[in-house]
């Protein structure tokens, strides 16, 4: 009971968490990957209140309360109602973005010191009780009872009361709903709300519990995810049981491990990977018959379809333009700065090359790849290691580590082959946390120090300098190379997987094989893309690569554009480039501003689903075509006129 107890009060959480998830899924059709970065607000409010501004505890929690439900509706105003006829991959990733934005512009906005020890809501919450065998505290009391109060309120509210009917009717049946006078927009407002205060309660529970880290709380989400989905998004009850189990478990084996053995500090942390994963394999999908057609992030415009056509002169002169701009923007990275902004467009090159894989698998594929960072870790862990252990010369260390990475790929490729889109989505997400939580926890696959990589230098050139032009040409071959592939067999299956999948079976193309490869290809440039980051940087660790960086990844990339070796390109830069020139602002909280951009902008993919260069494209094209008279004014104003008959008006006529 000593460690069946602790399960239960962490368990308890996970349901509450969970169940959020379920109602907001099962009433307006969207996957809230954000929930635990809105418990993270939640709980960074109430420290915040609490330890800084000198709040009393139950000021501060009801304040955290009625803030996340104003949020919960401010939110739906602005993104969520607009998400709710999008497809699930897009859902995906503006939740994603606002994953990312939230806990930044918690700390842009009340900026803290470092976090040792957070309050519970009850005082004296550390405070320990004893009955027997069992011992436990104020705060653990008031997990386990707020959480069992709000799953119990919640399945009342959606099974007894009139809300949960006219719910049930709008799910069932829409169109009839609204024919019978069921406000549907009010109805998906009040479900938000609700799920957000639900979410801003398990913060508050949670705080005296885990640490006040934004990366904990968004692996939360993954663990709510696993246990909403035992309930098929629909069932409360079923979520509830599903979420005390796993906390549980969690417990018991942590209890049972072995002092420092991995089961404890890699196996319980990665329980939900395991969970979810199994869940996706054995067919437990998504409750509801919602729309997964292949993301809109991926799809051709008019324009794009039917690009304009340009000579054999005209295209080399474009080619020879872009080479030769390429060469002096290269030239200009690498002697005009100094040491440290030369490190920083290293660094935006090979975080450039990682985002190549992004444009593979997201771009032209139509796969939504939420574990690129666990791709790109395998690949630099693996080359780094062989070539500072086992003297392995570099480049032969990078083909085996890309290798390393093309084979996870093919892995998570063939577990995800049964699945749909947003199925495949969250395999490569449960695979990321996997390897933060898991294997690369495992000191024998990454020293406790990190990976060291040895000394790189072409010619006479410096370090940084070396790795700028080492980033280059690698990302122009590889983004060469994709472009010569686009125009082929491979740019025809992943118009195929990325349009109209069951049209591509049935004219005999091997869809899920296709997927496997493309998969496969973005993991290995992801994989690539991680050694030259192991080769500017000179050592790596684990927290170059965690789940939530990762995810910022995603954010930046869609937000710039996930078509074309342009868009990875820019966003590589950015990412390094915007934050670095942040350092000369003597404001800290500031720092946070670029991450808060990059998710908002990964929001906006609900909006415009190509990234703001397409859109910057695109306007620049109308404002191009309103400056020049349209063609068919141009032809008669310059077509000859035919002279007419003069006609005399006879005398009298018409009389």
């Amino acid at each position: 009971m000593s460690y069946i107890y602790p399960g239960i009060v962490i368990g308890a959480l996970y349901a509450l968490l969970g169940g959020s998830l379920t109602l907001t899924y099962s009433l307006t059709g969207v996957i809230n990957l954000a929930v635990g970065a809105m418990a993270y607000a939640s709980a960074y409010l109430f420290y915040h209140l609490v330890s800084v501004d000198g709040w009393s505890l139950w000021l501060a929690g009801s304040t955290c309360v009625a803030a996340s439900i104003a949020v919960g509706f401010v939110l739906w105003a602005l993104i969520f109602r607009n998400l709710e006829k999008k497809n699930l991959i897009v859902q995906l990733t503006a939740t994603i973005g606002l994953a990312v934005a939230i806990p930044a512009l918690m700390q842009l906005l009340l900026p803290l010191q470092q976090v040792y020890q957070t309050p519970g809501i009850l005082p004296n919450g550390f405070h320990t009780y004893s009955w027997g065998f069992l011992n436990t505290t104020r705060n653990q009391v008031a997990a386990v009872v707020g959480a069992a109060v709000c799953v119990v309120a919640l399945i009342v509210l959606v099974e007894k009361s009139r809300f949960g009917l006219s719910a049930r009717a709008v799910v069932d049946r829409p169109a009839i709903a609204e024919g019978v006078g069921i406000n549907t927009t009010r109805l998906s407002a009040v479900t938000w709300m609700i799920a957000s205060a639900m979410t801003g309660i398990a913060g508050l529970l949670l705080n005296p519990l885990i640490q006040l880290d934004a990366a904990q709380y968004t692996t939360l989400s993954v663990a709510a995810l696993s246990v909403a989905l035992v309930g098929r998004f629909r069932s409360l009850g079923v979520t509830a049981l599903a979420g005390v189990a796993l906390g549980i478990v969690s417990s018991l084996m942590t209890g049972y491990a072995p002092v420092g053995s991995v089961i404890g500090s890699g196996m319980v942390p990665a329980l939900p990977f395991f969970l979810l994963l199994i869940l996706l394999i054995v067919g437990r999908s998504l409750g509801g018959t919602r729309r997964d057609s292949a993301a809109d992030a991926s799809r051709l415009s008019p324009e794009e379809l039917q690009p304009r056509r340009l000579t054999s002169q005209q295209r080399w002169v474009r080619r020879g333009i872009l080479i030769t701009v390429a060469l002096a923007m290269t030239w200009v990275a690498m002697f005009v700065f100094d040491e440290y902004w030369t490190g920083v467009f290293a660094a935006g090159i090979s975080f450039a090359v990682i985002f190549l894989g992004f444009t593979v698998s997201t771009g032209e594929g139509g796969i939504l790849c939420l574990g690129q960072a666990g791709f790109a870790a395998a690949g630099a862990f693996v080359a780094g290691r062989l070539a500072t252990e086992a003297n392995l010369p570099l480049f032969a260390a990078a083909v085996v580590g890309v290798a390393a990475a093309m084979v996870c790929g093919i892995v998570i490729g063939l577990l995800g082959t049964r699945l749909d889109q947003v199925g495949f989505a969250l395999v490569t997400l449960s695979f990321a946390l996997f390897c933060e939580k898991f294997m690369f926890n495992v000191q024998t696959v990454v020293p406790l120090a990190g990976v060291l990589y040895p000394e790189f230098h072409i010619g006479g050139l410096r370090g940084t300098q070396s790795s700028i032009l080492l980033g280059v040409v690698v990302f122009a071959l590889v983004a060469g190379l994709l472009t010569f592939a686009k125009r082929g067999r491979f740019g025809r299956l992943c118009a195929a997987v990325r349009g109209n999948p069951v049209a591509g079976e049935s004219i005999g193309i091997n869809i899920k094989g296709a997927r496997v490869g493309i998969i496969a290809i973005g993991s290995a440039i992801g994989g690539l893309g991680g050694v030259l980051l192991g080769i500017e940087q000179g050592a790596i660790g684990i927290s170059d690569f965690t789940l939530l960086i990762g995810l910022v990844w995603l954010a930046v990339v869609v937000t710039v554009g996930v078509r074309g070796y342009q868009g990875a390109l820019v966003a590589g830069l950015m990412f390094t480039i915007f934050p670095a020139l942040f350092q000369y602002v003597h404001v800290s909280q500031l720092g946070q501003l670029p991450t808060v951009l990059f998710g908002l902008g990964a929001i906006g993919l609900a909006r415009e689903p190509r990234g703001f260069l397409y859109e910057t494209k695109m306007r620049f094209r109308s404002k191009r075509a309103a400056a020049k008279p349209p063609a068919e004014l141009v032809a008669a104003a310059t077509a000859p006129v035919a002279a007419e008959p003069i006609r005399v008006p006879l005398e009298g006529a018409g009389r």
